[in-house]
């Protein structure tokens, strides 16, 4: 009599553990990539409780991964957002070297979008003449860190600005608004009339007409 013999049974990799775990290494995309793993995972360890499938590791790795990446990338971008609301200073000084540069371009209607209704179109004007009489703003610093006011609603910004004449103390009072975006309220600096922008007893800076500019020899 002949022995017979059956061949063991077939077994494949599960295309699903193995697309959960490229994915989950891969995590580049905000939340895509993560989610992905963790669909794919669910979906490679359904599918490897059938003994001819293989890649349950596979499978519980990217979805383990998957849930990581979810995780950080949520975590980064809700820091990114409290950071965001609650660092006015980093905005206030955006939105003031935002709008010099904006002058100092000539882009007077883009430097409006970082004023509100009490900085004139006139005082623009002036000041956009003024940075160009100077030669153009070359670079920025901070003065100071700044101050806040009022559950920092409000709030004041002093910038350095380095033109080829030299350099410019520029002084901005801003106010945030209920969106959360920082404008404009007032501005002034040097001025010809006034060349150190400050009142008779040195102290702060006192509002400069920007107008008030010696008539043309």
């Amino acid at each position: 009599m002949g022995g017979g013999y059956s061949l063991p049974p077939q077994t494949r990799t599960s295309g699903a553990a193995v697309a959960s775990l490229i994915t989950g290494i891969l995590g580049c995309i905000p939340f895509i990539t993560g989610i992905c793993a963790i669909i794919f995972g669910l979906i490679g360890i359904g599918a490897t409780r059938n003994p001819a499938i293989r890649g349950r590791a596979m499978a519980v790795i990217g979805l383990i991964l998957g849930l990581l990446s979810v995780l950080g990338w949520g975590l980064f971008t809700g820091s990114a957002y409290y950071l965001k609301k609650n660092t006015p200073i980093v905005q206030e000084q955006f939105a003031a070297n935002t709008f010099l540069m904006d002058l100092s371009s000539n882009n007077v209607a883009s430097a409006k979008k970082y004023t509100n209704a009490s900085v004139a179109d006139t005082d623009l004007a002036a000041a956009v003449a003024q940075i160009k009489d100077w030669g153009g703003v070359q670079s920025m610093a901070p003065a100071i860190n700044g101050d806040f006011l009022e559950s920092s609603r409000n709030g004041i910004v002093d910038e350095n600005v380095i033109f080829p004449s030299g350099t410019k103390l520029f002084h901005f009072k801003m106010s945030r608004g209920d969106d959360g975006t920082w404008k404009i309220d007032s501005f002034t600096y040097p001025s010809a009339v006034n060349p150190s922008g400050m009142n008779p007893a040195g102290e702060n800076p006192t509002p400069v007409n920007p107008l008030s500019r010696p008539p043309a020899q």
